[in-house]
């Protein structure tokens, strides 16, 4: 609405109005999923996961929309600038990463041949979510009052952040992806892409935990964009694309990985991994150079872009391939 439309008020009027249907969209996700996951006897983990998925999603999506509030009612425009950052985080790392492993357990196990997750990982589940939810509230106090005695705090929870994620992926068995062994090239490329899921949940965890010490050691009031962007190119080229990439080659059957399909996931899991790599090195070398990297960081984003539209083809040849015998399945 505000790019399309000149006028202000009627512009700002729609981009509040569409976060206000997503959001009461997401109300209606998260009771009919709430409602369903209640009706068992004994909650899965994967119950506990999506349910708490859904509660980030809602939190993030309500953050979204008091965002979208702001020239309407006439707020400091310059104080949901800052919290803008906190949204995605909360977003991509409370809703992607738990819906993201439910997935993940409830597909990836059988299919490597590896041990399910045993009750106790609620445990780590929980311990992950708390101290995710102290570094989202830190982080957004501390970016609208900066100097306050929560920057200290803030940056020993991004350091508790790193060792609850290890415990919580010890738990439901992900670092077990890394030592199973395939039994076919359908599997290896399954394996290969949740490994790389993995490794990027790390590294964004990582970057995370070094935001909230910078935050704690200087009186800087917003995150450095390079920082910001590493971060969302690694929880969505390198969490989102590669768990999407593993989930699907198991859940579509062999038809995933044959003909022309198998050199579309191939150039896929490639692609993006350049795109990712060479987007976080960028970032991350930007503050540290007098060199001019924008046309070697528009490269990356065309590269990363060339990966999203190699998934995107794999997918439909995929779903295309496989209409027919869910037809005969179902009939």
């Amino acid at each position: 609405g505000r790019l399309v439309l000149a006028y202000p008020i009627v512009g700002n009027g729609l981009a509040v109005a569409g976060s206000g249907l997503v959001l009461v969209s997401a109300l209606v996700y998260v009771a009919a999923m709430w409602r369903s996951a209640s009706h068992v006897l004994h909650r899965s983990i994967g119950d506990v996961l999506l349910q708490i998925g859904g509660l980030w999603l809602l939190a993030s999506l309500a953050l979204h929309f008091t965002y979208d509030l702001r020239l309407p009612l006439d707020l400091g425009t310059q104080t949901y600038e800052r919290a803008a950052s906190v949204a995605y985080q909360a977003f991509a790392l409370g809703f992607l990463v738990n819906t993201g492993l439910w997935l993940a357990v409830a597909v990836l196990p059988a299919f490597l041949s590896i041990a399910r997750p045993n009750a106790r990982a609620i445990a780590g589940i929980i311990s992950y979510n708390v101290v995710l939810a102290g570094w989202v509230i830190g982080e957004a106090w501390c970016l609208q009052y900066p100097y306050t005695w929560v920057r200290l705090p803030l940056g020993l929870t991004g350091l508790a952040l790193v060792g609850v994620t290890l415990y919580m992926l010890s738990d439901l068995g992900a670092l077990s992806y890394f030592s199973s062994r395939p039994r076919d090239e359908r599997r290896l490329v399954a394996k290969i892409a949740a490994c790389a899921g993995v490794v990027s949940l790390l590294a964004a965890i990582a970057l995370i935990a070094g935001i909230g010490l910078w935050l704690g050691a200087t009186n800087e009031l917003v995150i450095p964009q390079n920082l910001d962007h590493a971060l969302r190119a690694l929880l969505r080229l390198g969490l989102g694309s590669y768990l999407l990439i593993s989930v699907c080659v198991g859940l579509l059957g062999p038809v995933a990985t044959t003909g022309m399909r198998r050199w579309l996931v191939w150039s896929a899991l490639v692609v993006t991994g350049v795109a990712l790599a060479g987007q976080v090195t960028v970032d991350l070398t930007a503050p540290l150079t007098d060199l001019d990297l924008r046309l070697l960081e528009m490269t990356v984003h065309k590269v990363g872009a060339a990966g999203h539209l190699l998934l995107a083809a794999w997918l439909v040849a995929c779903m295309c391939a496989a209409g027919p015998a869910v037809r005969r399945a179902a009939r």
